[in-house]
């Protein structure tokens, strides 16, 4: 992109469009398959400029976001920082109200998601209403080990380092977590295999383009030399058909003594004036 998009009206949203529908029919072969939402998303982001990166990041709250969301929703979000900007606040209201902590996040990420919500929101949480919202949005196997508890602690901070060592002593969520950073890891080769494979794919269409164009250049040597060689052929029999026009139109001398080709009627051995001569040998045969 040559400039980033701040979101300030739908003209701007409109060329950021096109760019981008470019970019993504461009690099076809990286915008399909299951995780091509989530890629196109990634790569519209590294188009924002602060403005829109301020509400992306009010939006997403540093939650993984992206893994669960349709490029669909994107667009939706993206239109609602133009169209009314307002929103943007109440969306990251809602998305508090609503967020509870997912398979893939440990209770300390899934904590640092509601503090940066909370951070949009017009006013701050009490200690007590934290601790109440946290005990009630985090997974359910984590929340049964805690109500065998006795006590709590007093400070929210202290409440989350408690939860997060309840959870790291349950097995089943120790288990998801390995579970979701593999999927992850998976994922992530993936996506360098493809790229991996585009590059050569790229390096091999190169190579026999290349190997085409050699094996075209040798068949037009190979079809210039066959032109040459009958080019060759035509001149030499040109010029033997010119020598024989050459010496078919050739004045050839002939005795008015004897009428035999080859000789003038002086140089006649048969005439009367050479008749007291011995003839040679050359005259014998001129007259011949």
């Amino acid at each position: 992109m040559d400039k980033p998009f701040e979101g300030k009206s739908v003209q701007e949203k409109r060329t950021f469009d096109v760019r981008l529908r470019v970019h993504f029919q461009a690099n076809d072969w990286y915008y399909t398959g299951p995780d091509s939402d989530r890629r196109k998303i990634l790569t519209a982001i590294t188009a924002f400029g602060d403005s829109m990166l301020n509400k992306w990041d009010t939006l997403t709250a540093g939650d993984n976001a992206i893994d669960t969301m349709t490029w669909e929703d994107f667009d939706k979000f993206v239109l609602r920082t133009i169209r009314a900007p307002n929103l943007v606040q109440d969306d990251a209201n809602q998305s508090y109200m609503n967020a509870r902590q997912r398979e893939h996040q440990t209770v300390t990420e899934f904590n640092v998601v509601l503090r940066n919500w909370e951070r949009s929101l017009p006013e701050a949480y009490t200690d007590n209403q934290r601790k109440s919202h946290l005990r009630a949005k985090v997974l359910e196997p984590i929340q049964t080990e805690l109500r065998r508890m006795e006590h709590e602690p007093d400070t929210y901070e202290d409440f989350v380092a408690h939860l997060q060592k309840i959870e790291d002593g349950l097995a089943v969520r120790q288990q998801a977590l390995r579970k979701a950073r593999k999927d992850k890891a998976q994922r992530d080769m993936r996506d360098a295999s493809t790229s991996s494979s585009r590059t050569n794919d790229s390096n091999w269409s190169h190579g026999s383009t290349w190997s085409n164009n050699s094996r075209s250049n040798n068949s037009r040597s190979r079809y210039r030399g066959r032109e040459n060689g009958q080019d060759r052929s035509k001149q030499q029999n040109d010029k033997q058909d010119s020598r024989k026009k050459s010496d078919s139109n050739r004045i050839v001398d002939i005795c008015g003594h004897c009428l035999k080709p080859g000789h003038h009627e002086d140089d006649c051995w048969k005439s009367t004036q050479k008749k007291h001569l011995i003839p040679s040998a050359n005259d014998y045969m001129n007259c011949l």
